[in-house]
């Protein structure tokens, strides 16, 4: 029996392994946008009485992976391939990043009267003014995200990104509201 336990290919769902793939190399990194929240990897055994574990999943050589979440950050796919013999075994790794979203703008602002002036929301303007009628005296608005790692506070208080903020009363005359979006990497944001 074979004591055979190299890969001999390995294919991911997204992005590139860094180096490329050998079968002698058992370290790579994967770097991934953080829309890329869950990948699959493929491998391919250059002894077919090989097997292949994909973090401790059996795999069949050739089958993709089930499906495997990437949390934003660093975290680690391990394939583990046994030989013919079922004593030889070879580890090979991969340190997957999830690199954060820097993008810290809104998609769509909703507002619970009047209209948004001087246009329809638009991202890239930071200002707007509301109108609304004299009997209006409370307020509020539903800002969401173009990010979904995004955070979003209105007037220092956490609102999820789609959901309609805490209504606030409103005197006649001018009134603030500050939307406050920090982007998933922690350190970009935008007020709008």
């Amino acid at each position: 029996t074979s004591t055979n336990a190299r890969l001999a290919d390995v294919h991911v769902s997204r992005g590139e392994l860094v180096p490329e793939f050998e079968p002698t190399i058992t370290q790579y990194s994967l770097d991934l946008e953080s829309g890329d929240t869950e990948i699959d990897v493929t491998s391919f055994v250059e002894v077919n009485t090989a097997t292949i574990s994909v973090n401790g999943a059996h795999v069949l050589p050739g089958d993709a992976s089930e499906l495997i979440p990437v949390p934003l950050g660093e975290s680690e796919i391990e394939i583990e391939v046994v030989a013919g013999d079922g004593e030889t075994i070879k580890i090979y790794k991969i340190v997957v990043t999830r690199i954060p979203s820097s993008d810290a703008t809104l998609s769509r602002l909703l507002v619970s009267s009047g209209s948004l002036a001087p246009t329809a929301f638009d991202p890239a303007t930071l200002s707007y003014t509301v109108d609304v009628a004299n009997s209006v005296n409370r307020f509020s608005v539903t800002p969401t995200a173009s990010d979904s790692t995004a955070k979003i506070e209105v007037g220092g208080v956490a609102v999820v990104s789609g959901a309609t903020s805490i209504s606030r009363s409103i005197e006649i005359g001018t009134n603030q509201f500050t939307i406050l979006v920090r982007a998933g990497d922690g350190t970009t944001t935008r007020q709008y």
